[in-house]
């Protein structure tokens, strides 16, 4: 809902909106608001082994099996476990998609990626490796889709809203998956 302003009040609430959209401003939003949302989107990937449809992520190998998601010679993961068709690839441990973390954010952009320094507990390989080489074969971890530009444009009109009412920017994304810490 729209504020009626009288033109007197008009150039005040101007002047707030400008300051509302200033660089300071515009870089947390991205940070805190914009750098989540992808961060949550590289996690929900991760779960469900692909970032559009079941089975969108593939193999490298020119011989792939179980509608190429699988190497053909490839039957047993390094975590020991057995590869067949139910099976989804790049999730072996929370530490793939867990790992994505904002690298940098300026008021225009952010860059969510892996850690440089994390490796995979179970063989031990670089995850910002891995990613690279996922990226390079067609695995898409990160970047633009529907499903994201359908939550940032959320979180973007979510934003110019309250600015436009004269309340503060977000400080966490509207869409953010809750995580809970469980004693045990």
């Amino acid at each position: 809902m729209a504020k009626v302003l009288t033109p007197a009040q008009f150039s005040a609430d101007l002047r707030k909106q400008i300051r509302a959209f200033a660089p300071a401003k515009r870089r947390r939003f991205m940070r805190k608001v914009a750098g989540k949302v992808m961060e949550n989107m590289v996690i929900i990937r991760f779960l469900r082994g692909g970032y559009r449809v079941k089975g969108d992520w593939k193999t490298a190998s020119k011989r792939g099996k179980f509608q190429d998601r699988w190497s053909e010679p490839y039957w047993v993961r390094p975590t020991k476990n057995i590869v067949s068709p139910d099976k989804i690839r790049n999730v072996d441990t929370r530490t793939m998609g867990n790992n994505h973390k904002i690298l940098s954010a300026t008021p225009n952009s952010v860059t969510v990626g892996p850690s440089t320094t994390v490796r995979n507990p179970v063989n031990g390989a670089l995850i910002s490796k891995i990613a690279e080489r996922e990226e390079k074969i067609g695995n898409h971890i990160v970047g633009f889709t529907d499903e994201i530009n359908t939550a940032m444009t959320y979180e973007m009109q979510n934003y110019l809203d309250l600015v436009a009412n004269g309340k503060e920017p977000p400080y966490l994304p509207k869409s953010r998956i809750g995580r809970k810490r469980v004693k045990v």
